[in-house]
């Protein structure tokens, strides 16, 4: 509809305007789908229009046309194209930047999203020092604006602390990680109690992270209890809504298996990898490629918690084979999904429990080289997770322009 009227009024900025805005928000909801290629190209155009109306009327338009190019490079970055995001993020920073600095009253928020989300894109590409430069300065300028409007930027805060926690466990400093999750985790729990709807999902990705760091400092009974935590909120989340929340619960039974493994509690542990797989499986084929790191994880967790089952003649709680999904063994592996623990692993079954998506770009391949991180046991890389409304929902807050639809309920 909005595009007949801007095609009939072409003359009519804010027609045009309500276009680019639907379009925002239909690359959203196919996004959530897993379609990214359809969501790239609604985000493309949508970017676009809002490039053009900023072109003339740029008091009016540029913060919408920032906002249209983070969604933009959101959608790159779950389709794996990294290096295109990042150029995105860094168009949008900037704009951002020069508005906080005219109107700061007006963009300062803005801006400290844009900081972050710039933060995830360089991780992406393995530039972890930068990253987290970038979280950093995002932290400190939500702290100062949660300081002065907690209720309005008291969860941007929360969010800033627990990407920050991200970004230092991907450089092995993994305790203060922990001290930046512990804050955020609280953080959630005092907000998700006063709004379960809209914080339950963002708590539980905090203690998947927690539970994450947790085992790579050894701290695996604290570990478990995490991750069977956040793995409750994420099933309840799932069989709600599935098409937004079976990635998370997912990638939180990976988590749960994962502890478990480093618990000695290989039996349990094969059979919460298993389901982790299965749920993989259910996902749209473009999406589960976009969580390729993810998906070998759960496999290569399913396989050690096997081996560990057979090696001490222990029977397994499932010994079936998990649901076959499109994925190979690489021979070649080494070059680039397992960065040092192959090259340093004595014990020939981790190089051959390498599993990765059969045809994947470079830029997947060095997703799967620097997303991954050797946990304290050095067989296995844990693949941290962002929160779903860290990238999507928070860079479709400018001005509430190119909104993208949700896919978490945090707004």
């Amino acid at each position: 509809m909005w595009r007949k009227l801007a095609v009939h009024r072409r003359e009519n900025d804010t027609c045009r305007a309500e276009w680019a805005r639907s379009l925002g928000n239909l690359a959203g909801c196919l996004g959530a789908f897993g379609r990214l290629g359809e969501a790239i190209e609604k985000a493309k155009t949508s970017e676009l229009i809002w490039g053009d109306l900023a072109g003339h009327q740029p008091d009016v338009y540029r913060a919408d046309w920032a906002g249209s190019i983070t969604n933009l490079a959101t959608h790159l970055s779950e389709a794996g194209r990294f290096d295109e995001a990042l150029e995105k993020g860094q168009t949008a920073e900037l704009i951002l930047r020069e508005l906080a600095t005219l109107q700061p009253d007006s963009y300062r928020a803005d801006w400290a999203m844009s900081i972050g989300n710039l933060a995830n894109r360089l991780s992406d590409l393995g530039r972890f020092d930068e990253a987290i430069e970038k979280a950093q300065s995002s932290e400190v300028m939500w702290c100062e604006l949660a300081g002065s409007q907690p209720d309005a930027h008291r969860a941007d805060w929360a969010r800033s602390l627990e990407n920050l926690g991200i970004h230092l466990g991907a450089v092995a400093r993994c305790e203060e990680a922990v001290e930046r999750v512990e804050v955020a985790k609280a953080m959630w729990r005092n907000l998700a109690d006063l709004q379960p709807d809209a914080y339950r999902a963002e708590l539980a990705w905090s203690l998947g992270n927690l539970a994450i760091h947790l085992s790579v400092l050894g701290r695996f009974a604290e570990s478990v209890e995490a991750a069977q935590a956040a793995e409750v909120m994420c099933r309840d989340l799932a069989e709600r809504q599935p098409n937004a929340y079976r990635v998370y619960w997912a990638w939180v039974l990976s988590v749960f298996a994962k502890s478990k493994l480093n618990g000695r509690d290989f039996p349990a542990a094969v059979t919460t990898a298993g389901k982790a797989i299965d749920q993989f499986q259910l996902l749209e084929p473009e999406r589960m490629r976009s969580r390729a790191s993810w998906v070998g994880w759960a496999h290569r967790v399913y396989a050690a918690a096997l081996k560990r089952c057979q090696s001490q003649n222990i029977a397994p709680h499932n010994t079936r084979i998990p649901g076959r999904v499109r994925l190979r063994r690489s021979a070649n592996h080494r070059r680039f999904g397992e960065c040092n623990a192959c090259a340093s692993q004595a014990d020939a079954h981790h190089h051959k429990s390498c599993i990765v998506v059969s045809s994947v770009s470079a830029s997947f391949k060095r997703r799967l080289e620097f997303r991954w991180r050797r946990n304290v046991d050095g067989d296995d890389h844990h693949p941290v997770a962002h929160s779903p409304a860290d990238d999507v929902n928070r860079s479709a807050t400018v001005r509430s322009a190119a909104t993208a639809i949700p896919v978490s309920p945090s707004g």
